[in-house]
C-alpha cells in the first residue's frame, strides 16, 4: 500500500486505489486520497 501512496505523490495524483484477492472468490480494494 505504500507503494500507492508514493505513487500518488510523485504523480500528483489525487487518487490511488488498491487490491487484493483473498481466495475462494473473496477480495478487498481500498481507495486513498491525496490531501497534501
Amino acid at each position: 500500500m505504500s507503494e500507492i501512496l508514493s505513487f500518488c505523490r510523485r504523480r500528483n495524483l489525487r487518487y490511488g486505489i488498491g487490491s487484493a484477492c483473498i481466495g475462494g472468490g473473496q477480495g478487498i480494494a481500498i481507495l486513498f486520497q491525496n490531501v497534501d
